[in-house]
């Protein structure tokens, strides 16, 4: 599924006018889409989730994003709510 919405990210921070260095809060991140195209973008995301499956996933695509070059940076993790 994250594939088929992955494209639906690119339009949102289109539409949000997101910009190398802006802050971006991806809330309910699912597997990251939105969080991983704003950082190849520039910006710095943020992203939670209260799934932890979800953030699982959405870690360890950000993991393959780095070896790849994409470079998101890993934050500090916190579980959701606290």
């Amino acid at each position: 599924m994250a594939r088929e919405l992955a494209p639906v990210a690119g339009v949102v921070l289109d539409a949000a006018q997101v910009v190398p260095g802006e802050r971006v809060l991806d809330v309910a991140c699912g597997t990251g889409n939105a969080a991983l195209a704003a950082v190849a973008r520039g910006a710095h995301a943020t992203a939670v989730d209260g799934a932890e499956g979800l953030v699982a996933l959405a870690r360890e695509r950000a993991r393959e994003a780095r070896r790849r070059g994409g470079a998101p940076r890993r934050g500090r993790r916190r579980p959701a709510g606290r």
